[in-house]
């Protein structure tokens, strides 16, 4: 319609679809730390993986990420997504991670800080990572987002702050998390015991 090629839009009757929630996969803290404790394939996927857990960035974002980003404990960033820039401070734990890897190698400027595999690879490694360690969820690096956002949220950080640590343009794509959390408090009060009042 644009190029003038049909002069009528066929979709513009067409109501919106709904758009459903999808399923989030994320990971309990027993879960990272049995992870941790495993035997990976690849050591620079694990560590990436496990960053992403304690930064909420996406893969895109990982596999750019460069030394030179890494300024006074905290992440400077134009997302790869949304283009948007993006300043995260770094967890005690992301924090660690970089140390570990730089004392194996000169961190340059302008050098990636992960060295990661094909995208296909990638997914091989996490696969094979995550039955070895008898996982029984079926997790993809998109999982480690996933599971920033729940631990952020179930320790306490607000709606909002989680939305802007996530690079989130709308809180609305936060609030999936919110229930998430929601369900994670009943299953904690049904945990409770069952006690007989007169």
């Amino acid at each position: 319609m644009k190029d003038k090629i049909i002069m009528i839009n066929p979709a513009q009757n067409i109501d919106q679809i709904p758009r459903r929630d999808s399923q989030r996969t994320y990971l309990e803290v027993h879960e990272i730390e049995s992870l941790i404790k495993t035997h990976c394939m690849n050591e620079e996927v694990k560590k990436a993986f496990l960053f992403g857990c304690f930064t909420g960035l996406r893969l895109s974002d990982i596999k750019s990420l460069k030394w030179d980003n890494v300024k006074n404990n905290q992440l400077i960033i134009d997302q790869q997504k949304t283009k948007e820039s993006l300043y995260l401070p770094l967890s005690k734990t992301a924090m660690e991670i970089l140390t570990m890897k730089r004392t194996k190698i000169i961190p340059l400027p302008n050098a990636n800080v992960f060295i990661l595999p094909s995208e296909p690879h990638i997914w091989k490694v996490i696969r094979n990572w995550y039955q070895n360690a008898n996982l029984q969820k079926k997790i993809s690096f998109h999982t480690s987002r996933h599971t920033f956002a729940t631990l952020s949220l179930t320790s306490g950080v607000d709606l909002y702050t989680v939305s802007k640590l996530l690079g989130h343009t709308s809180i609305k794509h936060t609030q999936i998390y919110a229930k998430i959390i929601d369900q994670k408090k009943i299953e904690a009060i049904n945990m409770l015991p069952k006690i007989e009042v007169i």
